[in-house]
């Protein structure tokens, strides 16, 4: 045991009152200055250990380990989602060495559960943890570590969101949350050994990882190695006890880190999905694997869900488009998945740019939905837009849109360019071969009856009085 010094939930309703989502910070690019040591806040850490492994030459009949198959069954959730961030941007301080939000470094479970209450009633029945262990600048795993969270948030991580996440899944058997991990290992479970900008330790660090700095913390997980995968099991079946559905690991597809040699992350990624360890739950990468020229690669899509922040699929390059898979233009007719039988995640975070990517529109959302990927939002701003290009589990996300509707493009604004859109994209479904096929409102499909006809020019017409604005 590794030990540093220093309510009852309200009922769960399936439809509580609308609200306004909280806005997702931006993480900081920048770190601040080097800091000296901080004592930081008490944690008290009790890992477990893991069941299984999988080591390449072991004996077969080692009830311990286990043999994955380079081609695992699998089962794509082609939900969207929403992304409810425990981390903060440029926050770095001796009294949040974590970079955690403000609410979640006290653990206060109102402002978290308030949170999770939007999020539901927005129509989302897919919800992800961002990076509860905090931003942590220059650190690539420790971004859900469990072993250094203090006691207080621990109590509320078993108690009260244990207790939300089983209320919602009585209301909805399908219920995910998932929580964001980094895939990279520094060999300490309890020790985070927190640097600043300069690589600096100055949290919790021994003089070994103080004088290595960033270089320390340079190890992809490795499903063959015993002492990573104890690593690995240490800081995820804690949030599988509390009813975890999914762990997201980022940075798992790394290309070419210096460690990895013929043992490439997406690979390490469906092996460990494979570990009777993890059975049950859904195991996802970041990010979706591609070759340097931006085609995806075939065997780890279609055997395991990936995900990516929209700046890494249309970034640029000192002004030159960098596009990689469905989004690089051309390159979406030659790829050979299917993206019905794939799951390939876009986080969409402030339309403006002002967050975690560059801006966008709703026909951006809308692009990669129709290219095959699943869209997520990552703001409170993107989710009006997400609502248009989805119905939901039980037409959840749409029933939480009406009567904003005349805001046909999401933005929050009601123009001609509304009026515009609708029209436009009522004509192009109509006019589509695959006429017939189940439709959202971006489609046309106003009342949510399925079919794109002229009741729907009726009832958005009966919206807003169109001719007075101007609108032809």
């Amino acid at each position: 045991m590794h030990t540093r010094e220093a309510a009852t939930p309200a009922p769960f309703s399936a439809t509580p009152p609308p609200a306004v989502l909280v806005p997702v910070l931006a993480l900081a690019a920048l770190g601040p200055p080097a800091m000296a040591q901080c004592e930081g806040p008490p944690y008290t850490c009790e890992p477990p250990s893991p069941k299984f492994v999988y080591r390449v030459g072991d004996d077969p009949e080692d009830l311990t380990s286990y043999t994955p198959s380079p081609t695992p069954p699998f089962t794509p959730d082609r939900r969207p989602g929403f992304v409810v961030s425990l981390a903060c941007g440029d926050c770095l301080a001796c009294d949040n060495p974590l970079e955690q939000a403000s609410w979640w470094m006290e653990a206060s479970w109102p402002s978290f559960q308030a949170q999770l209450d939007e999020a539901w009633a927005a129509g989302f029945r897919r919800v992800l943890l961002f990076k509860p262990g905090g931003a942590l600048y220059t650190q690539k795993v420790q971004q859900a570590q469990y072993g250094y969270l203090t006691d207080a948030q621990k109590h509320l991580l078993n108690t009260e969101l244990s207790d939300w996440i089983h209320r919602a899944r009585l209301a909805d058997p399908d219920f995910d949350i998932g929580v964001f991990l980094g895939a990279w290992q520094s060999g300490s479970t309890c020790t985070p050994c927190v640097t600043d900008a300069g690589g600096n330790g100055y949290w919790d660090c021994t003089d070994e990882e103080t004088e290595l700095g960033f270089q320390f913390n340079t190890r992809l997980f490795n499903p063959t190695d015993r002492s990573s995968m104890e690593e690995v099991y240490q800081n995820l079946m804690p949030w599988m006890d509390i009813g975890c559905s999914s762990l997201w690991l980022d940075n798992a597809a790394h290309k070419l880190p210096k460690d990895v040699g013929d043992y490439p992350g997406h690979d390490r990624l469906l092996d460990l999905t494979q570990s009777p360890d993890y059975a049950g739950v859904k195991i996802l990468g970041e990010a979706i694997p591609s070759y340097t020229d931006g085609y995806m690669m075939e065997r780890p899509i279609a055997h395991a869900a990936w995900f990516a922040h929209l700046q890494f699929l249309i970034g640029d390059d000192d002004g030159v488009p960098v596009g990689k898979g469905w989004l690089s233009g051309g390159a979406r007719d030659d790829q050979l998945v299917d993206p019905a039988t794939s799951e390939l995640i876009v986080l969409f975070a402030d339309p403006d740019g002002s967050g975690a990517g560059p801006p966008f529109t709703i026909e951006t959302m809308a692009d990669a939905r129709d290219r095959g990927y699943i869209v997520w939002a990552h703001s409170d701003a993107a989710v009006p837009m997400l609502q248009r290009l989805y119905d939901g589990d039980d037409d959840a996300l749409y029933q939480a849109s009406v009567g904003t509707l005349s805001d046909f493009n999401g933005d929050g604004a009601v123009n001609c360019a509304d009026y515009t859109l609708f029209l436009r994209n009522w004509f192009v479904t109509r006019s589509d071969a695959t006429f017939g096929a189940d439709y959202a409102v971006w489609d046309g499909d106003i009342n949510n009856d399925d079919l794109v006809d002229s009741r729907d020019i009726l009832d958005f017409s009966s919206l807003e009085d169109w001719t007075n604005m101007g609108c032809q």
